[in-house]
C-alpha cells in the first residue's frame, strides 16, 4: 500500500483512473465470492469493462487505442464462449449453482 501511494504521487494519476482501478478490484473481489456461474460472469465482465478502458487510455498513441480495440474484441469473444459453455451446463444440468453442480456430479 506504501509503494502504491508513492506510485500515484510519481506518475500524478487522474480522479478517473483511481475510479477505474478501484471497479477492477472491486470487481475481483466480489468474484473470489461468487458461487454461481451468472454472478460469475457478471463479476468478469464488472472486472473486464474498467480494464478495456484503462487499457486504451493515452488518447495520443495510436499502439494504446489499436491494444484496446484487441483487448475489447478479444473480450466479446470470451464472453461469448463463456455463455455458451455456461448455457450447455445449464442445459445439462438445470442448474448454475456451485455447490448443487458439485453434488449432481459426484453423486454415487
Amino acid at each position: 500500500m506504501l509503494l502504491f501511494k508513492f506510485y500515484i504521487k510519481y506518475i500524478k494519476l487522474d480522479f478517473e483512473y483511481l475510479i477505474l482501478i478501484l471497479f477492477s478490484f472491486f470487481g475481483l473481489y466480489i468474484l473470489a465470492s461468487s458461487s454461481d456461474f451468472l454472478s460469475f460472469f457478471l463479476v468478469m465482465e464488472l472486472y473486464s469493462l474498467p480494464s478495456y478502458v484503462l487499457i486504451s487510455s493515452k488518447i495520443y498513441s495510436p499502439k494504446s487505442t489499436e491494444a484496446g480495440l484487441k483487448y475489447f474484441i478479444l473480450g466479446c469473444f470470451f464472453s461469448a464462449l463463456l455463455l455458451f459453455g455456461i448455457s450447455s451446463l445449464y442445459f445439462v444440468t438445470g442448474t448454475t449453482n456451485y455447490y448443487i453442480l458439485q453434488e449432481l456430479l459426484y453423486m454415487k
